[in-house]
């Protein structure tokens, strides 16, 4: 059973720095967040829900599996109210921010 108050948010920002390997580095970084269960919240930012603080180590060990050479990446991790009170300032919520809002644990 997950408690709601424990949810945490993963927020992982990164900068790929351009030389010829650029594109592929980028694209292959960016797939890898995606298959780890990562979604964009904008440009080269991207978030994941998780069920409690002690799961943050192990998800970083798997992003660190395929870090991209000449980058810069930084993370850090939230509670799920704290994301939330998260102002958008110009523009709107993206689909899959929308999705992530719902509610998707069953409760025991």
């Amino acid at each position: 059973m997950i408690i709601k108050s424990r949810q945490m948010r993963i927020i992982l920002m990164y900068d790929i720095y351009n030389d010829e390997t650029y594109k592929d580095s980028s694209n292959k970084f960016r797939n890898h967040l995606i298959s780890l269960g990562y979604y964009m919240l904008q440009y080269s930012v991207y978030t994941k829900c998780i069920g409690s603080h002690t799961m943050y180590k192990y998800e970083i060990n798997k992003v660190k599996k395929r870090l991209p050479y000449k980058a810069n990446i930084r993370v850090f991790l939230i509670t799920e109210d704290q994301y939330k009170k998260m102002d958008l300032l110009s523009g709107k919520k993206s689909n899959n921010e929308l999705i992530s809002e719902k509610e998707k644990y069953i409760e025991l």
